[in-house]
Order: structure tokens, then C-alpha cells, then sequence
């Protein structure tokens, strides 16, 4: 008993060693160390009975406890190595699991992003793997009230046929993909969230499971993977779901793997853009610079130019000014009395005769003549005729 390790049996030996110590020393003090012991037959006897059943008594009890301790320990071991075999069984199915998401992330298709192989590859990886005869991927639409079937996997047989559900035949399962994690229908006939898919789905394909799992990207459902398996009812079990359920982060990735790619692209574009806008800007600025320059240089050939033309101008001015002045003053005089005379002949027709009239007149013709000659010559030298030349003109007359 106390090999088996029972905490009453060493409760049982320090009783006994205490009882038998005192026992020692109370037979040492009241009878010393020499005495003598008479026996009697009957008391003998029945002591010796009393001592023969409790040994009995004892090896049974033992007997029983050895025996109850060992059928348990047997059991405890049984349950011991269904629960090692199990967790055994499980680690493998999850390396199994594990190995095909590592071969997926490694796979040509996911490195080339071609949707339909990406999608056969995954078909393909989840039928072996969770040994079902039927999957499918299904995508919705933009208002969320229909999936459309975007690729199968039906017993070896590829399809990419488009095939629609729509929420209003089946509210029960809309209702629950966009709820729940995972739709685990062990018998899809009688499923709370599939059996309403029996007649226009499950009979038509001989379906009798379903496992479904939602695909999330940015937090909004996206598309549904759809686990079936035909012509056997299919216990499904958590290893499977996970494994689901990591197929679905696995092409909620390649999504986002895509919107990062397409963003990338896009802003590689726009920096392309802008480093062209930019090149476009700075050639722009040097030829602003250069028109600037030049606008600077014209601004100040311009003043000048504006100036010069000013004096010119002023000195045009000035010799207009000169010249109305020899028209109102020099030449002015004599065709105003050429004019007088030439009226008074008019009026007077005797005057005609009349030689001191005549030669008035032809002595202011003559004046004017001269001016008019001296103004050509003045001009004829490049000059511009003023009153200072008509002034000389006159005094050297």
C-alpha cells in the first residue's frame, strides 16, 4: 500500500510504530526488563482467529485496492494513449494542413496571380487534403444579395460555368455566411442554415454536406469557399474549419496582395507624372527665367527706345513749331498781301492797269518764292528750316 502511494497506509504505519513503542516502554516500567507471560489456550485461540481473519481481511482489502488501483491505472493509461494517438492524428492532419498552405504560398499560380489557376490550385489542395469530392469558390455582388460561382472542383472536373444564388431563395443561409465564421452542416438536409438548399442545390448534385467558410477583405465579406461532399453524409472536424478558415485569409491576402500591387503601380504612375510634370515645370521656369531676361533687356531697350523717341518727338515738336511759326509769320504775309492785292484787282478792274499794284503783287510772289526756295534748300541739306535760317534769310536781304 505504500508502493501504491496511498496516503492511508502511511497513517496506518505511524500508528502502528507509535502503538508498539509505547507498548515498549509501558511493559518496561511496570514489569522491567525481565518478566514472564502466561497464555492461555482459549484467550490464544481466539486472539490467534482474531489475528488469522484480520489478515484476511487485510490481503482482501489489499487485494481490492491493488486490484481497482491497477484496473484504473489501465484505464487511465487507455485514455492515455487514445488521447496521444488522437493528438497525434491531429498534429498530423494539421502538418498536413500546414504543409498545403506552405505549398500554396511556394505555387506557380500564386506567383503568376492568374485568378483561375489560383482558384484550381486552391480547389485542388482543399479536396485532397480534407478528402471531399466537390469544392467551389463563389464571389458576391456589389448589393451583397447574390454569390456567383467563379470556379469547381467536382470530382476531378474543372469548371468556371457561372452558376448565381440569390438571397431571396435562400434568406436562411444569406443570413447566416454573413454572420457567422463558419457554416459546419454535417447533414445539409436537415441543417438549420442549408436544408432549404435541398431541392434547388442538394438532390439536384447529390450533396449531403456542406462546410462553408466566409472570405473577408478589409472586414466586409467578399465571397464564400464552399467544402461538399457528395453521395456520404461527412463528420466534419475542427482541424478542417481552421484549415478553411486559413484558405480564406489566404485569398483575402492575394486580394490585398493585389490592391497593394495595382496601388504600387498607381503610384509609381503618378510619380512617374509628376517627375515628368516636374521636368516640364522646371524647363518651364528656365524658359520663364530666359523670357524674363529678355522682358528685362526689352524693358530697358524699350526706355531707352521710349526716351530717343521722346527727344525725337520733342525735336519734331519743336521744329513743327518753328515751322507753323514760318507758316503764320514768314509765309503768311506775303500770301496775305497777295491775297489783298488779288482782291482788290477783283473789286477794281482799273487796278489791273495800275504798274505800282502789279508789282506789289509780284514782289510778294517773289518774297514767297524765296522763302519757299530757301525752306528746299535748308531741307535738301538735311536740316529742318527754322526761323533762326529765314532770320538770316531776311537780313541778308
Amino acid at each position: 500500500m505504500i508502493i501504491l502511494g496511498l496516503r492511508s497506509s502511511l497513517v496506518w504505519l505511524i500508528l502502528i510504530i507509535l502503538a508498539h513503542t509505547f507498548n515498549s516502554y509501558l511493559v518496561k516500567v511496570e514489569i522491567g526488563d525481565l518478566y514472564t507471560v502466561q497464555v492461555g489456550r482459549l484467550p490464544s485461540f481466539i486472539s490467534g482467529l482474531i489475528f488469522i481473519l484480520s489478515m484476511f481481511s487485510s490481503f482482501y482489502l489489499l487485494y481490492n485496492l491493488l486490484g481497482k488501483a491497477y484496473d484504473k491505472m489501465k484505464e487511465k493509461s487507455h485514455e492515455t494513449d487514445v488521447l496521444k494517438k488522437n493528438i497525434e492524428n491531429k498534429n498530423n492532419i494539421l502538418e498536413k494542413y500546414f504543409n498545403t498552405i506552405t505549398d500554396l504560398y511556394n505555387n506557380e499560380f500564386y506567383a503568376n496571380k492568374s485568378a483561375d489557376n489560383l482558384y484550381s490550385a486552391i480547389c485542388w489542395s482543399v479536396a485532397n487534403s480534407i478528402e471531399i469530392n466537390r469544392v467551389s469558390i463563389w464571389f458576391f455582388d456589389k448589393e451583397k444579395t447574390c454569390i456567383e460561382r467563379a470556379f469547381l472542383l467536382d470530382s476531378a472536373v474543372y469548371t468556371n460555368e457561372k452558376v448565381s444564388l440569390h438571397e431571396c431563395d435562400f434568406p436562411n443561409y444569406f443570413k447566416a455566411i454573413k454572420e457567422k465564421k463558419i457554416i459546419s452542416a454535417t447533414d445539409a438536409f436537415t441543417h438549420l442554415h442549408t436544408k432549404e438548399f435541398k431541392d434547388a442545390y442538394l438532390l439536384p448534385n447529390q450533396i449531403y454536406s456542406m462546410l462553408d467558410c466566409p472570405i473577408f477583405l478589409d472586414s466586409k465579406i467578399i465571397g464564400v469557399i464552399c467544402c461538399e461532399n457528395k453521395w456520404a453524409i461527412k463528420e466534419w472536424k475542427i482541424e478542417d474549419t481552421i484549415f478553411l478558415q486559413s484558405l480564406s485569409d489566404f485569398i483575402s491576402i492575394h486580394f490585398k496582395n493585389e490592391q497593394i500591387s495595382d496601388l504600387m503601380k498607381e503610384v509609381k504612375q503618378q510619380n512617374l507624372e509628376l517627375f515628368e510634370r516636374s521636368n516640364e515645370i522646371e524647363a518651364m521656369n528656365e524658359e520663364l527665367n530666359t523670357l524674363i531676361d529678355e522682358l528685362h533687356a526689352l524693358n530697358g531697350s524699350l526706355e531707352d527706345k521710349v526716351n530717343i523717341r521722346t527727344n525725337e518727338l520733342k525735336i519734331q515738336n519743336e521744329h513743327l513749331s518753328e515751322y507753323a511759326f514760318i507758316n503764320s509769320h514768314l509765309l503768311r504775309a506775303p500770301i496775305a498781301r497777295m491775297l489783298g492785292l488779288a482782291n482788290l484787282i477783283k473789286l477794281d478792274k482799273n487796278l489791273a492797269n495800275d504798274l505800282s499794284v502789279i508789282e506789289s503783287l509780284v514782289s510778294s510772289t517773289k518774297e514767297v518764292d524765296d522763302i519757299v526756295k530757301k525752306i528746299s534748300d535748308i531741307l535738301y541739306t538735311g536740316k529742318n528750316p527754322t526761323r533762326v535760317h529765314l532770320d538770316k534769310f531776311y537780313k541778308s536781304e
